[in-house]
Order: structure tokens, then sequence, then C-alpha cells
């Protein structure tokens, strides 16, 4: 969101880290209210948001991947949930 200050635009910095803020696991399946053995399974079939590698050995979900992830979990969406 921009907004006007003075004569210069500004952008919001808290908009834009929400797109690219990044949860560990943990974080992640707590946030969306899931036990650690149901994200276990559906990770094992391959149902859990894109993971983003953030050093050799950390690994996070990206808010923004997280809220599409949840998107498209919703019923009634005209997806198959």
């Amino acid at each position: 969101m921009r907004r006007r200050e003075g004569d210069m635009l500004e952008v919001d910095v808290d908009d834009d880290l929400d797109s690219i803020r990044v949860l560990s696991e943990s974080q992640t399946y707590r946030a969306v209210g899931l036990s650690d053995r149901t994200w276990e399974r559906l990770k094992a079939i391959g149902d859990v948001p894109p993971k983003t590698r953030l050093s050799e050995g950390r690994v996070g979900y990206r808010v923004s991947d997280i809220k599409a992830w949840l998107d498209r979990r919703r019923e009634g969406s005209g997806e198959a949930a």
C-alpha cells in the first residue's frame, strides 16, 4: 500500500514483508491449526505449501504460499478439496 507523505510516496513495508515472510515448519502447522502428525501425513502425500530453502539446513514456508494453499483447500470454492 502506498501513502503520500509530503511530496514523497512511501511503500508500506509491512505489506511488502508479509508477502515474503517465512515461517518454520512447526510455526506453519500450528498457524493453520494442524497437529504435527497430521502435517506429516499431508507432507507424505505432497499436500502442503511449497517449501522455501533459506540456507543449507533451514527450510521454511512463505506466508503468501500458506495463504494460497489454504485458499485452494476452502470448501465450496468450486475446486476439489
